[in-house]
């Protein structure tokens, strides 16, 4: 079969959409609201372990890892980054979308387990958002708190 090479364009341009839209599909929790926080259950499972997600009417959300293994470094980014290359070996993206303040995006990178005698190399979670507006993040332990620059500022000034 002889294909021009706009052709070959067009196939391969349309074959890495599709597998994007697969790979980046976001999940969907139930979630559970009673007075000013809106609770996402941890029915989500990471490869590094389940994630809880609050998001409160100010639209400041904490994500809780429960980490699986005693060696997880956890990161926090007030952004949104691209996925990985599907080539790196143990890495997987988690996407929950909340209600009002964004998708919250969990990056892990498992290492395999190295030879006996070796201490064994850390699981990287970077856990990131993509808000609605500017936002900070505070890391500490294995939570994650983003809190929108609106909200810094409202109770600064009151």
């Amino acid at each position: 079969m002889n294909t021009s090479s706009a052709t070959r364009s067009i196939i391969a341009a349309a074959v890495v959409t599709v597998s994007l839209l697969v790979a980046g599909a976001p999940a969907y929790p139930e979630t559970t609201c009673g007075g000013d926080t809106c609770v996402v259950n941890n029915d989500v499972q990471t490869p590094a372990g389940p994630v809880t997600v609050n998001v409160t009417t100010d639209n400041i959300v904490t994500v809780h890892l429960t980490p699986t293994a005693a060696n997880t470094i956890v990161f926090g980014l007030p952004l949104q980054y691209p996925p990985g290359p599907p080539a790196i070996p143990g890495y997987t993206r988690t996407s929950i979308a909340t209600a009002s303040a964004g998708t919250v995006n969990i990056d892990t990178i498992l290492t395999p387990p190295g030879p006996p005698n070796f201490p064994s190399l850390p699981t990287i979670v970077i856990i990131s958002i993509h808000p609605p507006s500017p936002c900070r993040s505070r890391t500490i332990g294995s939570t994650v708190t983003f809190t929108p620059l609106s909200s810094i500022r409202s109770t600064s000034t009151a």
